[in-house]
């Protein structure tokens, strides 16, 4: 069995929501909308925070590791 290629996870806390005129779940909060790429209208339901974020990778830094992989969920849009 191969070994893993990598030493350490970090996991970007953020949340978005497609828009839809069908979906309720939307309807009854106040989430801000921003526009995608593709212009659709997405619902950010959990902020980002950029400095958690931040210090995440530092520490990464602080422990020799020089390089990192990106992983975006629905980053076609």
């Amino acid at each position: 069995m191969p070994e893993d290629l990598y030493e350490e996870v970090i996991e970007v806390d953020e949340r978005v929501v497609i828009q839809r005129s069908d979906c309720q779940m939307t309807s009854s909060r106040n989430w801000r909308t921003e526009k995608t790429s593709t212009d659709e209208n997405v619902l950010i339901s959990r902020e980002l925070d950029i400095q958690r974020t931040k210090m995440d990778l530092i520490s990464l830094k602080e422990k020799g590791i020089q390089s990192l992989a990106v992983i975006l969920l629905h980053s076609y849009k």
